[in-house]
């Protein structure tokens, strides 16, 4: 039992964690490596934006009043540098983990909720999934704005992640990063991570009593809100979303028995939080 355990422990967890390391912390390891600066300090990129902002200025290729005159080139091109370096590691990370689980043989495409036999279905589930939680959200925010005379979107939703840069997010190429990385490669990543990977092996390896279901949708979101408390730095107080949204991705991914649903629920919600943002900026 014990040889078993250990040998779960560097055969899957071990590998695992290393990914995710490399996926979080890579980016600015391989800026200090290239540039010799963190990823949101590289001077090379401002000496860049600077001499870009010197020559639409003298040139007068924009009005005042507008965005590209207005947001410094050489902030820009920090935030395109990390964007750009998050998202490469974040797509190098899902290989990684697709070629030592899937292809290694640690876990099958079926277990992993990647069988594209069902996709039809798991669309039709993703769509059913996306409308059962608007009407929740909305019917939430009707009584709690009707018992408080609060906005529970603005209070609970909007805050409970970082927030982004109010001027930044109005200029377009700033906008298009932080949709893709945040709505989409992000999610996919920690979905093909969290769900598709670390739940569905600690789900394969405790025995399939309904406690063991219990036991791994829990310990799945304890770990996926603890890592977004850390990294992402939102507060104390509203780490019960990530919390209830990992209990809701790891039942989804449970019941449809794909990863699909749950990719699309992510997709969905961090799509939610982002446009939300628009509204208040």
């Amino acid at each position: 039992m014990l040889k078993r355990i250990i040998q779960e422990i560097i055969t899957i967890y071990l590998p695992l964690i290393g990914i995710f390391i490399f996926a979080i912390y890579g980016p600015d390891f391989f800026s200090k490596i290239i540039f010799g600066e963190n990823i949101g300090n590289v001077s090379y990129l401002k000496y860049i934006g600077k001499d870009i902002d010197l020559v639409l200025r003298k040139d007068e290729m924009f009005d005042i009043d507008s965005i590209w005159y207005i947001v410094p080139m050489e902030s820009l091109f920090l935030w395109i540098h990390e964007f750009l370096l998050l998202g490469l590691f974040f797509i190098i990370s899902i290989w990684l983990l697709f070629r030592w689980y899937i292809i290694e043989g640690h876990l099958t495409l079926k277990n992993a909720g990647l069988n594209l036999d069902t996709i039809k279905y798991d669309l039709f589930i993703s769509f059913i999934v996306i409308l059962f939680f608007g009407i929740l959200l909305m019917s939430i925010e009707c009584v709690h704005f009707l018992i408080s005379k609060q906005d529970f979107i603005k209070e609970y939703v909007m805050y409970s992640s970082d927030s982004e840069d109010p001027l930044l997010m109005k200029h377009p190429v700033y906008f298009c990063c932080v949709l893709l990385l945040k709505c989409f490669v992000g999610p996919i990543f920690e979905e093909f991570f969290f769900r598709g990977i670390l739940y569905a092996r600690t789900r394969q390896y405790i025995n399939k009593a309904y406690i063991s279901i219990t036991i791994s949708i829990l310990f799945n979101s304890i770990i996926f809100a603890s890592l977004h408390y850390l990294i992402v730095e939102i507060s104390f107080e509203n780490l019960l979303l990530p919390l209830i949204c990992g209990i809701f991705s790891c039942i989804i991914f449970e019941k449809s028995k794909s990863l699909i649903p749950s990719i699309v629920f992510h997709c969905a919600g961090n799509s939610f939080i982002f446009c939300t943002v628009l509204f208040y900026i």
